[in-house]
Formats: structure tokens, sequence, C-alpha cells
């Protein structure tokens, strides 16, 4: 399985997206499943070349609504169980959980913010 994570840094990146394109044609090929990942539409992305949309196209598009406050809560705890790290009260938890972000990494460099990592 190839995961790409985070198409929309590829953006505007003419060689960028060529390699990329070229890999996935390479894998899709093989038949090897390919997983990308962005926080938005692919057609909808400035900067982004035809052929990494046409290749988007050919899949399954999945959509995925904002985590509930409650999941994300509960995402914080895992991610701080995981790196050991305290975590912060329950008013911070509530209020990092609260920014209702689709992006676990925002959500991660801000427990490592509010438990002073």
């Amino acid at each position: 399985m190839c995961l790409i994570d985070g198409l929309p840094f590829c953006a505007g990146k003419k060689r960028t997206q060529e390699e990329l394109a070229l890999g996935l044609r390479t894998f899709l090929a093989a038949g090897v499943p390919v997983v990308i990942t962005s926080d938005c539409n692919p057609e909808t992305l400035p900067g982004l070349a035809e052929d990494l949309r046409a290749i988007g196209r050919s899949g399954g598009l999945v959509t995925m609504e904002p985590y509930s406050t409650a999941s994300l809560e509960s995402m914080l705890a895992a991610l701080a169980a995981a790196d050991g790290l305290e975590i912060p009260a329950a008013r911070i938890r509530r209020l990092i959980a609260s920014e209702r972000t689709r992006n676990v990494r925002l959500l991660d460099i801000l427990l490592r913010r509010s438990a002073g990592v």
C-alpha cells in the first residue's frame, strides 16, 4: 500500500507533482493500493496539476466531516498517553478539542504546546 499524506503540500510545485504522478501511475499499474489524504477536494485545490486530479477521479473519494468534540478529546488523551505527556487540565483539553479540526497533526501540535513540549 502507498499512503500519501497531505496532497495540498504539493500544490504549485510542478516538479514534485510530476514525480508524484509518475510514482502513482507506477503503483497503480502494479496493482498497489494507493491512499491519498487531503483536507480539501483535489478538484478545488489551486495549483494542482490536471494529471493528479485525473488520478484522483479514477478512484473513490471520501469526504469526512469534522470530528465531534468528544472524539477530539479522546484523540487528545490517546496522543498524550502515547507520548507520555501529562494531559492538560480538562478545560484546556476542551478548548483544544473545540477547534473541531480535521487535522490530527494540528491537534497534536496544540496538545504539545499546552503541555509545554
